[in-house]
C-alpha cells in the first residue's frame, strides 16, 4: 500500500473518530437530562398504576365508568409503536420493532390491528413490511404534541373505534440494558385485578362525571412516562453505540499508523540502499 493511500485512510478514520466521539458526548448530555425527568416519574408512575388498578376493584367506579374498567368484545385493536427518529442508535430499533411485529402478528389472528407509529424509523419499518399505518409521526419530546396525540387515541377508544390500546416502547433499566415492553393503555381493568384486598378510597365531594378527568389525567401521565423512558433508552443505546464505534475507529487508527510507519521505514531503507549502490558504482 502506498504511503499516500495510508495517509488518506488515517485522515478518514481520524475524522470518523472525532464524529463518533462528538455524537457520544451529545447523547450523554441528552441522556443525563432525560434521566433527571424520568427517574422521579418512575416512582410516581408506580403509584399511578396502583391507584388505577385499585379503582378498578371498586364496584361503584366500574359501573359508573364501564369503558375504563370493563372488558368488551374485541374487534379492533390499536398498537402504538415507539421507534427512533434518527439512526446511529445500535440495536434499539431492531429490538423494539421486531418485538412489536411479533406481538402484533399474534393479535391479528383474533382481531383487526391498526398501527400508529411514533418515530420515523418505526414508520419506515412497518411500511416495508407492508403494514398499513393509521397515523403520522409526532415529536416525542413535545408534551403538547403527545397530549394531542393521546387525546386523539383516547377519544377514538371512547367512541368505540378500538376496544384495546397497546403501547410498544422500550423500558430503561440501565445505561447498558434496555428492554422492549408491551403496555396495555386501555382498558385499565385486568382480570387478575379482581383478587386482593379492595383499597379504601374516599372520593370527595362525590363521584360524578368530573372524576373522569382525573382518570384521564392519570392514564395520560402513564402514557407520557413510557414515551419519555423510550427516548431515554434511545439516547443510552446511541451513546453506547457511538462509544463502541469510537473504540473501533481508534483500533483501526493504531493499525494504520503502524502500517504507515512500517511503509515509510521501508521506503527510507530502500532509498538509502539506492544511494549506497549508486555511490559504490561511481567508485
Amino acid at each position: 500500500m502506498q504511503l499516500r493511500e495510508v495517509r488518506e485512510k488515517i485522515d478518514l478514520v481520524q475524522s470518523v473518530s472525532r464524529t463518533t466521539k462528538t455524537l457520544e458526548l451529545i447523547s450523554a448530555i441528552k441522556m443525563k437530562r432525560l434521566l433527571k425527568q424520568t427517574e422521579p416519574s418512575k416512582v410516581f408512575g408506580k403509584r399511578i398504576e396502583d391507584v388505577l388498578m385499585g379503582l378498578g376493584k371498586i364496584e361503584e367506579i366500574r359501573k359508573r365508568f364501564p369503558l375504563y374498567f370493563q372488558r368488551r368484545e374485541v374487534k379492533n385493536i390499536l398498537a402504538v409503536v415507539v421507534g427512533s427518529e434518527k439512526g446511529f442508535c445500535g440495536s434499539y430499533n431492531k429490538n423494539i420493532l421486531r418485538f412489536a411485529k411479533e406481538k402484533i402478528d399474534k393479535m391479528r389472528e383474533k382481531a383487526v390491528v391498526k398501527i400508529i407509529t411514533i418515530g420515523r424509523k418505526a414508520r419506515i419499518y412497518f411500511e416495508k413490511e407492508n403494514y398499513k399505518i393509521e397515523g403520522a409521526d409526532v415529536e416525542r419530546f413535545d408534551f403538547k404534541d403527545i397530549n394531542r396525540f393521546f387525546h386523539s387515541i383516547f377519544n377514538s377508544y371512547l367512541e368505540g373505534k378500538y376496544q384495546k390500546v397497546f403501547l410498544f416502547s422500550t423500558a430503561y433499566i440501565s445505561a447498558f440494558l434496555q428492554k422492549p415492553v408491551m403496555t396495555r393503555i386501555l382498558p385499565l381493568w385486568k382480570e387478575e385485578g379482581r383478587r386482593g384486598k379492595i383499597p379504601w378510597y374516599k372520593i370527595e365531594p362525590k363521584l360524578d362525571d368530573s372524576f373522569q378527568g382525573v382518570i384521564t389525567s392519570l392514564i395520560r401521565s402513564e402514557f407520557y412516562r413510557h414515551i419519555l423512558e423510550a427516548a431515554l433508552s434511545e439516547e443510552a443505546e446511541r451513546m453506547m453505540a457511538m462509544k463502541r464505534a469510537n473504540e473501533n475507529a481508534k483500533d483501526i487508527l493504531r493499525r494504520l499508523i503502524l502500517s504507515y510507519n512500517r511503509a515509510r521505514q521501508e521506503k527510507i531503507t530502500s532509498e538509502v540502499c539506492e544511494i549506497t549502490a549508486a555511490k559504490e558504482a561511481t567508485i
